[in-house]
């Protein structure tokens, strides 16, 4: 992982897949931190952390607030955004307040509120879960869109670049016959003066 003057300036976070720049030279991501808001990185504190993870979860996606687009035809409006909320356990183990809780089930009353908060995990996640179906069917949809339009361009290139041999072979012998009959006619008016000089005399 390299950081200042890794992609096009200062404040560039450039990401290797499997962490490999030797050998993925050109399988990388370049991370904008200034986009961010933050000049550098510094996990020296939890709260410096945190301010790090918050940047990069909005920035791939994650959480409420962040989204990734993804280009998915030749139109400036034909883009997917992707949103997955969190599914830590501080995010779903949640009471119906919203507030987030600890389970235990020592006593009556805390099995009661741990049914509670599980029920609100289940459907949290079932809830995420759809989310990440839904994408995957767009994603899908697209892809069949995109097939469909490069076949498509690829029958009208076809229609362009080849000859139809048919057609043409059609307009070749249709030509031939005009051409014979008009020899014909015009071999056919010749004659006709030399008709009449035959009934003058």
């Amino acid at each position: 992982m390299n950081i200042d003057g890794a992609g096009s300036g200062t404040g560039v976070l450039r990401l290797y897949k499997d962490g490999d720049a030797t050998a993925n030279p050109d399988d990388y991501i370049d991370i904008n931190l200034a986009a961010a808001n933050l000049s550098g990185i510094d996990v020296s504190t939890a709260e410096n952390t945190s301010v790090l993870e918050g940047a990069l979860n909005s920035l791939f996606g994650i959480g409420n607030n962040g989204a990734l687009s993804f280009q998915v035809g030749s139109s400036l409006s034909d883009k997917i955004e992707v949103s997955i909320s969190s599914v830590k356990t501080s995010d779903v183990y949640l009471d119906n307040d919203g507030v987030v809780q600890s389970l235990d089930i020592g006593t009556q009353s805390g099995a009661q509120n741990a049914i509670e908060v599980l029920n609100n995990a289940i459907n949290t996640v079932i809830s995420r879960r759809a989310d990440v179906g839904a994408a995957t069917s767009r994603f899908d949809f697209a892809s069949q869109a995109i097939e469909v339009s490069i076949t498509n361009q690829s029958a009208a290139a076809a229609v362009f670049l080849d000859a139809d041999i048919a057609s043409e072979s059609t307009n070749f012998a249709t030509a031939q016959v005009k051409f014979q009959a008009s020899v014909s006619v015009l071999a056919q008016a010749n004659q006709i003066p030399q008709a009449l000089l035959s009934l003058l005399q």
